[in-house]
This record gives structure tokens, sequence and C-alpha cells, in this order.
């Protein structure tokens, strides 16, 4: 998909723009909700296939990481629960184009075959979200390769209630403690 290439060729202008920037290049951190994690996700998986620079941070809040996959939190969650399955499916034929192999790690970072050496990751979810499981099986995956991960599960929420912040308390919160984790992973970079 083109939104890859975007998010490949932006994160690598950031990194060989950076003194330009006033930006330390070696504290870069990629990070995205539900779509944008999965182009987060890819991107620190091509750059540490290219051996290039070395991200401090990925940012995943509700990371949608297989496409077409099925879970359990898909059907459970499939209709009244804000994301809807139909939806879904509704965005994934606007971006894939017909007869795009779905288990490429490029459309399904799930599909990787090696997640060692991808940068350290803060994994959001949500327990009444569609993405769920398949967002908790990519921390797995990160976390058996010796990624160092954090988790931080919100059971009673639903996809994307970061944007709920001017009227759900909890969501100010969840996106402090995202914030601090970005900060920490790129001071420690």
């Amino acid at each position: 998909p083109a939104a890859v290439d975007d998010a490949m060729a932006a994160t690598l202008w950031i990194e060989q723009e950076a003194a330009g920037l006033d930006l330390d290049a070696g504290k870069l951190a990629v990070g995205g909700d539900s779509a944008g994690a999965l182009l987060a996700a890819v991107v620190a998986q091509k750059l540490r296939e290219r051996g290039g620079g070395k991200l401090a941070c990925q940012l995943l809040m509700f990371p949608h990481t297989q496409v077409g996959g099925e879970t359990r939190s898909l059907r459970e969650f499939a209709s009244g629960y804000f994301m809807e399955r139909r939806l879904i499916e509704h965005f994934h034929a606007l971006y894939l184009p017909p007869g795009i192999d779905r288990d490429d790690p490029a459309v399904s970072p799930l599909r990787a075959a090696d997640f060692s050496g991808l940068p350290p990751a803060y994994v959001m979810l949500a327990g009444y979200d569609p993405l769920r499981d398949e967002g908790l099986a990519y921390a797995e995956k990160l976390r058996a390769a010796g990624v160092a991960v954090q988790v931080a599960d919100y059971p009673g929420l639903v996809h994307c209630f970061i944007y709920l912040q001017t009227v759900l308390a909890e969501a100010h919160a969840a996106m402090t403690a995202a914030a601090r984790a970005v900060r920490a992973a790129l001071d420690a970079a």
C-alpha cells in the first residue's frame, strides 16, 4: 500500500534531516492509533530490515496488525462497540488494491517472520475493541523476541477511546501515560 511507502519516506526524511530540524536522530519514535499503529509497526520492521537508523520507541495504540485475520475479539465485538467489523472491512477495501497478499508483513505486520531487534513498544489496548486480540498477539510476539514491551490495557473501553478526552477522564489519563512512556524511551535512548 502507498501509505506504507509514505510513512517510510517521512520517517527516513526526518532521520536524514534531523540536524536541520534541531532533532537528535538517535531519539526518534514512530507511533499511531489503529491503522496508524499498523503503519508504525511496519516502519519499525522495515527500518530494522534496512539496518539503518534505530528507533527509540514505537507507540502502538489499538494496533491493527493483521488485515483479514480472524480473532475472538473481532467476532465478539463485531458490532455495537464503536468500531464495527463492517467498517473495518470497508477500510480494507479502500486501503488495499485487489489481489494484494494480506499475509505480507507490509500489510499485516503480525505475519512477520522475525520480531527481534525491534524498538521497545508501548501497546495500548481496549477491552471492547475488535482489534484487541491482534494487538495483544503483536505485543506477545515482540516480548517473545526479547523486545521490551509495555502493555496498557483498558478493559472497560472501546477502540480509540483516547479521542474522548474531553468527556472521559480515563482517556486523558491513558494519553498522559502513553506520553510519559514515549518520553522515558526517548530519554533512555
